[in-house]
């Protein structure tokens, strides 16, 4: 009995021991003000698909492979995933292994490094594309907004282009989330595991200009429904890193919802004319709908290759989506701007607050220490 009391004495002292440990990450994490929510505004019309003089190329950036021995439920080796996706006729092959950039030397591939960031148990993940080396800080356990964003900040310093990974998963993003959040660079909207455009609605909304991704997120490559459903089509004049993250920053892609990776429709073209947007296919589609502030749907055309709507003065973005018999095709949104760059607000440290909550954790810290101290002169005195 006395052997089991002692044995759980030691697990509680451990036990308490990891969570003040853990507890130190959330001293380290700033305290942020969020830009406002403010929609779109402005006199002219951003339209990422303004000057589309390259070719559009097929893109996956969310594949695991096996590694970690096996913890992170990748099935097949580098080999049998990039041969898949050859097969699968993919021009952009990358595998994001968690915490790992995968080199893929010597199999032929347009190379760009990517990972996937994240080890918490609430699937807050992030991918991490074009990344120049592996952030390995995360908050295993509990994350609010101040944690995600702070995450965010971490991995823009060393990664071109930072996405918010399958955001409806486990409700990992909230609504609210997505309202406060600045400073990356896309959603994975489209993923085998969910679809995430309404939380996609509530950045765009706040007049976050985040730009859509498709991936299969496939832990399994045989299996076909995770390998070859969601993609991402990428308008870029070469297959060189540099001109594939260029396209990707200004919105120059879309993300397409299908079956082994078959496009049966295309974008030809997206004009804005006196705020008249119109769009183009390659083939008739079934549905064109306007999607608008809210993710109110604006204007729907059947059966049709083309379609136009008018941008009101109500409207601070429209993003379109094209519904085909085997695809439906996701467009990065058009929105109000003052003209020049790209709006990309940032949430900015507030010192006061961050310093007293440091000095609470100080305080706090200091006071466990000092109980641990007199216990153990206690101990030693009975003894």
């Amino acid at each position: 009995m006395k052997l089991i009391i002692k044995i759980g004495k030691v697990a509680l002292t451990f036990f308490i021991g990891i969570m003040l440990l853990l507890g130190l990450g959330y001293a380290i994490c700033p305290i942020y003000q969020y830009p406002p929510a403010k929609a779109f505004s402005g006199d002219k019309l951003y339209n990422p698909y303004a000057q589309l003089n390259g070719k559009w190329f097929k893109a996956n950036f969310q594949v695991q492979s096996y590694c970690w021995l096996g913890l992170t439920n990748g099935r097949n080796s580098i080999e049998e995933v990039v041969a898949r996706y050859k097969k699968l006729g993919y021009d952009i092959i990358t595998i994001s292994d968690y915490q790992r950039i995968n080199k893929l030397s010597g199999l032929n591939v347009n190379y760009i490094p990517v990972y996937e960031h994240g080890y918490n148990i609430w699937k807050r993940h992030q991918v991490c594309i074009g990344a120049r080396g592996i952030i390995w800080f995360d908050f295993p356990l509990f994350q609010w907004t101040q944690q995600k964003q702070f995450i965010l900040n971490l991995l823009k310093k060393k990664t071109d282009f930072v996405a918010i990974a399958h955001p409806k998963l486990l409700h990992a993003y909230s609504a609210k989330d997505m309202r406060k959040l600045a400073g990356y660079d896309g959603i994975e909207v489209l993923n085998h595991f969910r679809t995430s455009d309404w939380l996609w609605d509530a950045a765009l909304s706040a007049g976050r200009a985040v730009w859509i991704l498709g991936d299969d997120d496939s832990h399994n490559v045989d299996d076909p429904n995770q390998t070859g459903v969601c993609w991402t089509m990428i308008n870029a004049p070469s297959l060189k890193e540099k001109n594939i993250l260029a396209s990707l920053r200004m919105g120059r892609a879309y993300g397409v919802k299908g079956k082994n990776a078959l496009n049966d429709n295309g974008v030809k073209r997206v004009d804005v004319n006196n705020n008249l947007i119109t769009v183009e296919c390659d083939s008739v589609a079934s549905e064109i709908l306007f999607i608008g502030q809210g993710g109110k749907i604006r204007k729907i055309a059947y059966n049709t290759n083309h379609a136009s709507y008018l941008f009101t003065p109500e409207d601070t973005y429209i993003r379109i989506k094209i519904v085909s018999p085997k695809t439906k095709i996701y467009l990065n949104p058009i929105f109000r701007y003052n003209g020049g760059e790209i709006p990309r607000p940032q949430a900015e440290v507030d010192q006061t607050k961050t310093w007293g909550m440091r000095l609470c954790f100080a305080l706090g810290y200091g006071a466990i220490g000092c109980l641990g101290v007199k216990r153990i002169l206690q101990k030693r005195k009975c003894c």
